[in-house]
C-alpha cells in the first residue's frame, strides 16, 4: 500500500558501525558535513511526505579516553606521523560551498584537520618542542623542519608525533559532534565505549544485519539489528612471539617511557636513566613500525642531539655513537625490505629531461589487464630517472645488495636534500625522482596528456573520479581475483608493489629517515636476515638467540597475520569479512555480497582486504583476494566516508519510501550512469595510439640500458630520443648494431615491437566493476536523482516501492 506521511512517528533507519577510530569517527563527522550540505534536499523530501530519521550507533571497545583515534594515533604514541596531514583539499563533498554561514565553524573543523592542527601546536610550541626533544630526536627535527621563520607550522610536511595528532583529532571529533549534532535534528548519534563486537551476520538476513556486543566491564552480551552496518575496525594483529619470548619482547606502542620501564625491568639502565651501552636489543623489520621503535628505542643512548641549527635537525655525538657500536640490530627476513625517505611530495619533475609516464599513459598501459604492467612502468621510471640524474639505471638504489649499502645511501642523498633546502636550491636524487615517478603511477588513470583535450571529452567522463587511485584501490583487487590469477600469475604485480612502490609511497618523513639510517652509517646498528621462526631462549643465558647471535631484548610490533606463518583466516559464519579462497569480491562501494553474489547490507570501511600470500607454480609469491592497498591510509578514508554516508543517505530514503530492497536499485541506478557501450569503446579507443606508445617506450628504454652498457653518456644520448617514434626507430637503426644479428640492442628492440600486444579495451561493465568505490559524482548523481524522483512523484514513485 501507499504510505501516507509519518509526522507523528517518523520512520527511523538504523545505521551500525564497528569501530570508533579515525574512520568510524570521520564516518560519524561526515554524516553531519554532508547532511548540511544536502539540507536543501532533505527538506524537500521531507516536506514531500517522506519524514524519517537515521540514526548511527557506534561501537568502540576502547574506553572514551581513546576515541576517534584507534592504535594509530593514540595520545600516548611518540613515533612521528609519516605523512602529512589532511586538510581541505583532501574533502570532496558536492555542495559544501553552500553550507550556510552559520555552520562554518563546523565545516572548517571537520574538513581542515591540517589548520586545526598548526593552530594547536603554534600555540603550544616550546611545550611540545622540550616533550619532542625528551622522547624522540627525530621528532623534534620533524617539528622543527616543519616550522616557518615566522613560527607558523607547514602542515604539507610530516611534523608531529601520532600521540600529538592523536589529541587534536580528539578535540575536532568532539567539537564537531557536539556542534553538528545540533545542527542537523533529523540525525542522532550514539557511542557505546567499553563495548566489543564479537560477531556480526550479515548473510542471514542480508537486508537486516546484526552485529552481537559484549560489554567489557560486565560480560553482558546483546545483539542488535540495524539496516546497514559498515565494519571500521582497525587492523587485525597478532603477536608475532608468544611464551617465554614475549618476557623480554615489547610489543606495545612507541612511547619512551613504557619503553625505558621495559628497559628498566630487564636491568637494562644506567643509574642516570641512559641505556647500557652493553646492551644488545633486536628490532623486528625494517619498515616503518621498526623505524618508529628505532627511533624511540634508541632515544636514551644519547647517540644523536637535537639541535637547532644544524639542517639534519640533530647532530651525532662521535663518543656516543661510538660507545653504543652494534646496540642495535634489525631483523628481517627480506634482505630488499626498506623504506624511502620522503623527499618529494607530489608528482614535479625537477629535471629538463623527459618523463614518459604521463596520466594517459598509465592509464593505456592498464587497459592491458596484465599483471606484468606495474613492472613495466617501473622499468621506464627507472630509465627516466637515470637520465635525470645523468648515470645509468643500474646505479638505482633499489638494485644494491644489503641493508646497510642502502640506508648509507639514503643518509648520503638526505645530507644533500637537507643542505639543499638550507640553501634553497633545487636537490636531484635517486630518492626524489622515484618518488615522484611512483607517484605518478600510483596517482595515473586520468587525461593529463591528451593531444586533443577539447576533444576528448568522452575520456575525460570515462576515467573521471577514477584518476589518483587506479593502482591502490582497483589494481589490487583485480589483479588478486582468482579468475585472473588463472590465467596469469600475479608475482611480477607483487613483486613489484613490495619492492619498489611502497617503500617509496609509504615513504619515511626525511628526518626520520635520516635518524635511521644514521644509525647504520655509524655503526650504532646492523642487520641480520632472520624471520620470527628463527628467534628462542637461549636456555644457558636466558637471553633471545637469533642467528647466532644473543640479545637482551627485543622491540617489536604486533604484525598483520598474512606475514605469519599457518594463518590462513577464513570467514566465520554469515560473516565474510576474513579472506577465504575464492570469496566474492567486494561489490561496487565496498558493499559485502553472499556467496551468491546477492548484495548486503554491510559496507567495509576498515584496515582488511591484505589478502592471502601463496605460491605460483614457479615458486614465486602471489597475492590473493586482496581489496585495495592503501589500507593504512588516514587520507583514503577521509575520501572515501563521505561517499559512504551519501550511499547511506539513499538507502534511507528509499527504505522510508517503501523499496523493499534499497541496495539492489541503487545498483540498478548506478549503471545506467555509465557511458553507453558505443560511447565507452569510443573513449576509450582514444587510448590505442597511447597503448603503443607505451609499450613501444617500454622497448626503447631496454634498448638504451642494453645500448650504454654501463656508460651514463652514451645512455643519456640514446634516452634524448625517446620523445618520439621516428627519433626512437633512427636513433636505433644508426646506433644498435647490426640489425640482422638477432642478438644485437638494435634487433632486439625491432622484435620487441612486433611483440606490442593488441589493444583490447577492457569490456565496459569490467572496467566499472574494477574500480570498488563509488566515485563522488556517481554517487552523488544517483542521491540527486532519488531526491527528483521522490519529490516531484513521490505518490507514483511510492507504487514502484513496497510498503515497510
Amino acid at each position: 500500500m501507499t504510505q501516507g506521511p509519518r509526522s507523528a512517528s517518523p520512520f527511523t533507519y538504523e545505521v551500525g558501525i564497528l569501530g570508533n577510530g579515525p574512520r568510524g569517527a570521520s564516518l560519524n563527522m561526515n554524516a553531519i558535513l554532508v547532511a548540511l550540505a544536502e539540507a536543501g534536499n532533505f527538506k524537500a523530501i521531507h516536506n514531500s511526505g517522506t519524514l524519517f530519521k537515521i540514526r548511527f550507533t557506534t561501537f568502540e571497545k576502547q574506553p572514551w579516553r581513546d576515541r576517534a583515534v584507534g592504535n594509530a594515533f593514540s595520545p600516548r604514541c611518540h613515533a612521528v606521523v609519516n605523512t602529512p596531514v589532511v586538510g581541505s583539499s583532501d574533502t570532496y563533498i558536492p555542495n559544501l560551498d553552500k553550507i550556510d554561514a552559520q555552520h562554518e565553524n563546523i565545516v572548517s573543523r571537520a574538513t581542515n584537520l591540517g589548520s586545526y592542527l598548526a593552530d594547536h601546536v603554534e600555540r603550544n610550541w616550546t611545550d611540545i618542542m622540550m616533550e619532542y626533544e625528551r622522547v624522540n630526536t627525530a621528532a623534534a627535527a620533524c617539528l622543527r623542519f616543519a616550522t616557518r621563520d615566522d613560527g607558523t607550522l607547514d602542515t604539507s610536511y610530516p611534523c608531529v608525533t601520532r600521540g600529538t595528532l592523536g589529541t587534536v583529532l580528539q578535540s575536532q571529533f568532539d567539537t564537531v559532534m557536539e556542534d553538528g549534532g545540533r545542527a542537523v535534528p533529523f540525525l542522532s548519534f550514539r557511542f557505546y565505549y567499553e563495548t566489543e563486537v564479537v560477531s556480526y551476520d550479515i548473510t542471514s538476513n542480508r537486508l537486516k544485519p546484526s552485529l552481537v556486543t559484549r560489554d567489557i566491564k560486565d560480560g553482558r552480551t546483546t545483539e542488535h539489528i540495524f539496516d546497514h552496518i559498515i565494519l571500521a575496525g582497525g587492523t587485525i594483529l597478532e603477536d608475532p612471539v608468544s611464551g617465554r619470548l614475549l618476557e623480554r619482547t615489547y610489543i606495545g606502542e612507541s612511547n619512551f617511557d613504557d619503553i625505558q620501564s621495559f628497559y628498566r625491568r630487564l636491568g637494562l639502565l644506567l643509574p642516570d636513566g641512559s641505556l647500557n651501552p652493553e646492551t644488545r636489543v633486536l628490532i623486528l623489520g625494517m619498515g616503518l613500525s621498526a623505524m618508529d621503535k628505532a627511533t624511540v628505542g634508541s632515544r636514551s643512548s644519547g647517540f644523536a642531539k637535537s639541535s637547532e641549527t644544524d639542517p639534519c635537525g640533530f647532530v651525532l655525538n662521535e663518543h656516543k655513537f661510538k660507545e653504543y657500536a652494534n646496540t642495535f640490530t634489525n631483523m628481517s627476513s627480506s634482505l630488499s625490505r626498506f623504506v624511502a625517505p620522503r623527499q618529494i611530495f607530489n608528482q614535479e619533475w625537477l629535471s629538463h629531461t623527459h618523463q614518459p609516464l604521463s596520466q594517459l599513459a598509465v592509464r593505456a598501459a592498464f587497459m592491458d589487464d596484465s599483471p606484468s604492467t606495474l613492472s613495466q612502468l617501473l622499468h621506464v621510471l627507472y630509465a627516466a630517472s637515470a637520465r635525470a640524474l645523468g648515470t645509468v639505471p643500474e646505479n638505482n638504489p633499489l638494485f644494491l645488495q644489503s641493508p646497510l649499502e642502502f640506508q648509507c645511501e639514503t643518509f648520503d642523498e638526505n645530507v644533500q636534500y637537507l643542505n639543499s633546502i638550507a640553501a634553497n636550491t633545487s636537490v636531484h636524487t635517486w630518492a626524489g625522482y622515484l618518488r615522484s615517478g611512483m607517484l605518478s603511477i600510483i596517482h595515473g588513470g586520468g587525461v593529463e596528456g591528451l593531444q586533443n583535450p577539447d576533444d576528448d571529452g568522452l575520456l575525460r567522463e570515462m576515467t573521471k573520479g577514477r584518476e589518483g587511485f587506479m593502482v591502490s584501490r582497483s589494481m589490487a583487487s583485480q589483479y588478486t581475483k582468482p579468475r585472473v590469477l588463472a590465467n596469469e600469475s600475479n608475482a611480477d604485480f607483487f613483486e613489484a608493489w613490495e619492492r619498489a612502490v611502497y617503500p617509496y609511497v609509504g615513504a619515511s618523513p626525511v628526518p626520520v629517515a635520516h635518524y635511521f639510517a644514521s644509525m647504520f652509517k655509524t655503526g650504532v646498528s646492523s642487520h641480520l636476515k632472520a624471520s620470527f621462526e628463527d628467534l628462542e631462549i637461549c636456555s644457558e643465558t636466558g637471553k633471545v638467540k637469533c642467528g647466532g647471535q644473543l640479545f637482551d631484548c627485543v622491540l617489536g610490533s604486533r604484525v598483520i597475520p598474512i606475514h605469519l606463518k599457518n594463518k590462513m583466516h577464513l570467514s566465520g559464519a554469515n560473516q565474510l569479512k576474513e579472506s577465504f579462497p575464492d570469496k566474492p569480491a567486494l561489490a561496487k562501494g565496498r558493499l559485502y555480497q553472499t556467496r551468491d553474489e546477492e548484495l548486503c547490507s554491510a559496507t567495509e570501511l576498515g584496515i582488511s582486504g591484505h589478502g592471502i600470500l601463496a605460491k605460483d607454480a614457479q615458486g614465486r609469491t602471489i597475492l590473493q583476494d586482496a581489496n585495495w592497498f592503501d589500507t593504512h591510509n588516514h587520507a583514503s578514508a577521509v575520501q572515501t566516508c563521505p561517499t559512504i554516508i551519501k550511499y547511506v543517505f539513499i538507502k534511507a530514503a528509499l527504505t522510508a519510501n517503501g523499496f523493499p530492497d534499497a541496495a539492489t536499485e541503487i545498483h540498478t541506478r548506478y549503471l545506467k550512469t555509465f557511458l553507453s557501450d558505443r560511447q565507452y569503446y569510443k573513449a576509450a579507443n582514444k587510448l590505442r595510439d597511447a597503448h603503443r606508445e607505451f609499450h613501444e617506450t617500454v622497448a626503447y628504454c631496454r634498448f638504451c640500458v642494453d645500448f650504454a652498457k654501463g656508460d651514463a653518456s652514451k645512455f643519456a644520448a640514446a634516452f634524448d630520443q625517446i620523445r618520439s617514434t621516428a627519433c626512437r626507430n633512427m636513433f636505433v637503426s644508426l646506433n644498435g648494431g647490426n640489425l640482422s644479428d638477432s642478438n644485437s640492442c638494435g634487433a632486439k628492440y625491432f622484435a620487441a615491437l612486433r611483440r606490442v600486444p593488441a589493444f583490447k579495451p577492457k569490456p565496459r561493465q569490467e572496467y566499472y566493476s574494477d574500480y570498488v568505490d563509488f566515485t563522488s559524482d556517481e554517487i552523488h548523481q544517483i542521491w540527486t536523482d532519488v531526491c527528483s524522483d521522490l519529490t516531484q512523484h513521490p505518490t507514483e514513485y511510492r507504487k514502484n516501492g513496497c510498503a515497510i
